[in-house]
């Protein structure tokens, strides 16, 4: 951000000096152009380079295109000097003000508006991140769901193999008594499925009801040897046992398939895809902005500095040139980077959004090729990206950054010297005139009435150190006066009591 949104306390001191010292030029308007203090080394929220970590929201891609589309038109809107001015032209009301000022006045707003562009760029940058978080939320929670599936299947295959050997060793020591009595082999379930192993469960039962009949024994070669039951019985505790595990393998695998469906519909409501291209969509936009904003930063500052105190001389790559023509060389440069950066705009546009019907690859599960395999490749792209846009700006914002720095030197040039001189000023007041006689102070019997004044004017009264001065004169005669009194008359007076000693 080169657009200084708080003045330094050294320039707002400085400015209010120079109002009020005559003889000292200051810019007519007053703007910031000190570059901002950031935070983070540089980094901040303002133009999106900090980094920021966001949570996961769904934010439509219907919403974020519609956002990213408002912001596309502004700066299709703005990309031309002609076409600000247009826009100038139909906002002004009758009576165009030709004037430099209201010129500056024209490009300081729209300063503002692409700077509220910048951060709506942000904004949407940031609702993205947003809604592709989300969106590759709800993919691999699908994606873990059927990889879930996977994992019970392979138990229930494990399962069913586990249950598979356990029946089949019963049923060979049961057969092994059954042919003594001329009995027929049962047989193992295969595979060892919940419906195989309950096939198989009812001819071992089978044969055990029959062991029970009163006919059992027919003939020599058809009986029930005394050794049979003990490992029927036997087989069939074990089948009922393997049979429990295979069916809860089987319903671990119903549930998990259930659930897994349940998470891929939910993916299907976000397509991370088109989230992730209006994500890089948002991004180059923030990058375009960042240009127009500077341009503004630029235009207004050179008509800022007409006539300036502040338009001195300074010194780039070895030449002297003024401040204001420092600031209008930048201006080639920040042209041929927006031009620039609107075509990688328009490359992106091409790319990730021309033909996209909103609902590519649906998340299928856990496939290694589709939508998981694309966003894979878009996120790469997305990064790599992002390196080369760190750099890809240095031109045109160091080109500026040289000026700006210039700025501050000179700005703060300024301020001192209008420190000095508001010094200088309190100096010059609180020095006392020097005199060259002190008046005499008239004599006591010296009359210095002014026979002009009015004589209800109480300018013209004694002060009142003269008061005290003529009762302490009276209080001296009668003092001199009451003991020769009192001798000639034959009285007896009082004592007049003692005067107190005054404090001068």
């Amino acid at each position: 951000m080169f657009k200084n949104r708080v003045r330094t306390a050294a320039l707002a001191g400085a400015v209010a000096v120079a109002t009020g010292i005559s003889g000292l030029a200051v810019p007519a308007f007053a703007e910031d152009n000190v570059v901002a203090q950031t935070q983070g080394e540089g980094f901040n929220e303002a133009d999106n380079s900090a980094a920021e970590e966001v949570k996961a929201i769904d934010n439509t891609e219907a919403a974020l295109l519609k956002a990213t589309g408002a912001t596309k038109d502004y700066i299709d809107g703005h990309a031309q000097l002609d076409q600000i001015i247009d826009e100038v032209l139909q906002d002004a009301e009758d009576g165009i003000d030709p004037s430099e000022e209201a010129t500056y006045g024209d490009f300081k707003k729209q300063g503002e508006v692409a700077t509220q562009e910048l951060a709506k760029a942000r904004k949407n940058v940031q609702d993205a991140r947003a809604a592709v978080k989300f969106a590759k939320q709800k993919d691999d929670a699908a994606d873990a769901a059927w990889k879930n599936v996977d994992n019970k299947k392979a138990e229930l295959n494990a399962a069913q193999s586990a249950a598979a050997a356990a029946i089949s060793a019963k049923v060979d020591a049961v057969n092994v008594e059954g042919r003594k009595g001329g009995l027929a082999d049962l047989q193992a379930p295969s595979p060892a499925s919940v419906k195989e192993i309950k096939a198989a469960l009812k001819t071992y039962e089978d044969a055990y009801d029959h062991a029970g009949e009163r006919d059992a024994d027919q003939a020599e070669n058809n009986f029930i040897p005394r050794s049979y039951l003990a490992p029927l019985e036997d087989l069939i505790a074990t089948t009922k046992a393997q049979l429990k595990k295979v069916e809860d393998a089987q319903a671990a695998v119903e549930q998990a398939t259930a659930a897994a469906k349940d998470a891929t519909r939910e993916s299907q409501k976000s397509d991370v895809l088109v989230r992730q291209a209006l994500l890089d969509r948002a991004r180059a936009q923030v990058h375009v902005l960042r240009l127009y904003e500077a341009r503004f930063t630029v235009l207004t500052r050179v008509i800022e500095l007409r006539e300036s105190d502040a338009d001195r001389n300074i010194t780039i790559d070895g030449k002297d040139i003024t401040l204001r023509q420092a600031y209008w060389n930048v201006l080639p440069t920040l042209n041929k980077n927006t031009t620039d950066y609107a075509q990688s705009l328009s490359n992106t546009e091409k790319n990730l959004l021309d033909g996209w019907n909103g609902d590519l690859d649906n998340f299928d599960g856990a496939k290694e090729d589709g939508e998981a395999k694309a966003f894979d490749a878009m996120r790469t792209a997305t990064k790599t990206n992002a390196y080369a846009n760190s750099f890809s700006a240095v031109e045109w914002e160091e080109a500026l950054k040289l000026v700006l720095n210039k700025d501050n030197e000179v700005t703060k040039q300024i301020a001192a010297e209008l420190e000095a001189a508001e010094k200088e000023q309190e100096e010059d007041a609180t020095e006392a005139p020097e005199t060259s006689e002190t008046p005499e102070t008239p004599a006591d019997n010296e009359q210095t009435e002014n026979p002009n004044k009015d004589p209800k004017d109480k300018s013209s009264k004694l002060s009142p150190l003269g008061i005290a001065g003529i009762v302490l004169g009276v209080l001296g005669a009668v003092a001199a006066i009451f003991p020769f009194l009192g001798k000639q008359l034959n009285l007896q007076l009082p004592q007049l009591p003692q005067l107190p000693k005054l404090p001068f």
